[in-house]
């Protein structure tokens, strides 16, 4: 997908402006090429091309141009508080919460996004704040998790106008939540992959996210999941070029292959356990 590892460094960067909740992302150049020949060489990414026109028409309706130019990136640096709201109300509404984190302990977390055959295409949760609920409201009722497919910049051009829309997008693999937490899951939501792919926009992700496979229990199982593990990554090594010296070690994306449900692992920092909990 991408011609060289060296792309993933992202020298060339522009920042997209903050967004309400603090966070910040860092975009490179990215490498031009037309919408339509996104999905050439990757099945997964065969409806690419279908997925953007859908945004686009939702966007802005019938005007614009039908196969934009945009540019691919390996990833993205993001840059997001390690505080959530609750705990910095001002002193004038009244006492400080608990757990309050004055202005000196507040600092941010950089991460990096990845969406490349070389690494990983990262999971993360996706603020949706006009998704409609259902059932009881909780932590995840207004947040999706996603698999980020690609990372682009696209100019989009709408048809009798000379000016260009310069969007920072992602293309995403929905999961769908199949279980809350309760006392048996430790208190984490188990999620199962959908046949959904979607376009939106870069600012609308929260974080990236820590995803455990559902393993089962059964004996053996976990010795005969090494091996197809193993023959899978002997084909993936079969088809990549020498700039990766012949090696594919991106396990990441052999376990997401693999396995149909995963649990969200909301113990792996204090910030996604007091978010999601």
């Amino acid at each position: 997908m991408l011609d060289s590892l060296e792309e993933c460094e992202d020298w060339d960067t522009e920042q997209l402006p903050a967004v309400a909740s603090g966070r910040i992302f860092k975009m490179g150049r990215g490498r031009p090429i037309r919408a339509v020949d996104v999905g050439t060489h990757n099945a997964y990414l065969s409806e690419f091309h279908t997925d953007l026109r859908i945004y686009c028409r939702k966007r802005y309706g019938s005007n614009f141009i039908e196969d934009p130019k945009i540019f691919i990136l390996n990833s993205v640096n993001m840059r997001y508080p390690t505080w959530i709201q609750d705990e910095i109300v001002a002193e004038a509404e009244g006492m400080r919460p608990a757990e309050y984190v004055p202005i000196s302990d507040r600092t941010m977390t950089s991460v990096r996004i990845n969406a490349n055959d070389h690494f990983r295409h990262g999971a993360v949760i996706v603020n949706c704040p006009t998704r409609q609920p259902r059932g009881k409201i909780n932590t995840m009722s207004f947040r999706k998790v996603a698999q980020v497919l690609v990372l682009f910049k696209c100019h989009l051009q709408r048809e009798n106008e000379s000016g260009m829309d310069n969007l920072a997008l992602a293309y995403v693999h929905w999961f769908e939540c199949k279980r809350l937490p309760d006392r048996n899951s430790g208190g984490l939501y188990l999620f199962g992959k959908s046949k959904k792919k979607e376009i939106i926009e870069v600012k609308d992700i929260e974080r990236p996210v820590h995803l455990i496979p559902k393993f089962g229990s059964n004996l053996g199982m976990s010795f005969r999941t090494l091996q197809e593990l193993r023959k899978l990554q002997c084909v993936r090594n079969s088809k990549v070029g020498p700039e990766i010296n012949g090696e594919f070690k991106n396990w990441s994306d052999l376990l997401m292959e693999h396995y149909s449900e995963f649990w969200l692992n909301t113990w792996m920092d204090p910030h996604i356990y007091k978010t999601i909990w």
